[in-house]
C-alpha cells in the first residue's frame, strides 16, 4: 500500500492531478487504510493505559500515533487539493463511493 501512495503522490498527482480527480481521491482513500490501523491500535493503547500498563514505554505505542498524525494530515492535504481544483458535488461522492 505504501508504495502505490508514494507511486499516486509522486508520479500521478504531480501529472495528472489538475485533470483528473481520481489521483487525489485514491491517494485519500489509501492512505485512511493507515488511519483506521493506527486509530484501532491507538485505541488499544489508550485502554491499556487506563488499565495500568506503562505504554508510553513502548515504541509502538508512539510509531501508531505518529503515523497516525501523518496520515490524517495527509489525507487532508490532498482533500483541500481536490476541493481547490474541482467542485465539491464532484469530490464528496467519489469519496463516499471509493469507501
Amino acid at each position: 500500500i505504501l508504495v502505490a501512495i508514494l507511486l499516486l503522490i509522486v508520479y500521478c498527482a504531480a501529472r495528472y492531478g489538475h485533470t483528473s480527480i481520481v489521483s487525489y481521491i485514491a491517494i485519500c482513500s489509501l492512505i485512511g487504510a493507515f488511519s483506521v490501523s493506527s486509530v484501532k491500535g491507538v485505541g488499544i493503547a489508550i485502554k491499556n493505559l487506563l488499565a495500568g500498563m506503562p505504554v508510553w514505554l513502548y515504541p509502538l505505542a508512539w510509531i501508531l500515533i505518529l503515523t497516525l498524525v501523518v496520515s490524517i494530515a495527509t489525507q487532508v492535504n490532498y482533500l483541500n487539493k481536490s476541493l481547490d481544483v474541482f467542485n465539491t458535488s464532484l469530490v464528496f461522492p467519489e469519496i463516499r463511493r471509493a469507501h
